[in-house]
């Protein structure tokens, strides 16, 4: 079962114990209709202030950001935008990563450099 919460694209509400390990659920998530703007109004209703897309692009952020521009106080952010021109093809993720940082985000920086030569 999840530990934090879940928000369902099937049904566009919380995720319970049951759908979470039901192989008939998973089924489901693969064929039937996204409840994408259904689900953003779940997200805002449990608190959630910091929407961020885990991915390439910014297509769901779009669309969040419309869903939640009456809401007020909530951010969208795109974790892999391209950085537009850009030489370095980390910098897209360098700047939500900024942003998230500012907005107080805990960051695990020593994680995030681990892998750096020093």
């Amino acid at each position: 079962a999840p530990q934090t919460p879940l928000v369902s694209c099937v049904t566009g509400e919380l995720l319970d114990a049951d759908a979470a390990t039901s192989p008939a659920y998973w089924g489901r998530q693969v064929h039937d209709t996204v409840r994408f703007a259904t689900g953003i109004g779940t997200m805002i209703r449990e608190g959630c202030r910091l929407l961020l897309e885990v991915g390439p692009g910014h297509y769901l952020t779009s669309m969040a950001s419309q869903q939640t521009a009456k809401a007020g106080n909530v951010v969208c952010q795109p974790s892999i935008r391209p950085a537009s021109g850009s030489p370095s093809p980390h910098l897209g993720l360098m700047r939500s990563l900024a942003r998230l940082w500012t907005l107080g985000v805990e960051v695990d920086w020593r994680a995030f450099y681990a892998t750096r030569a020093t």
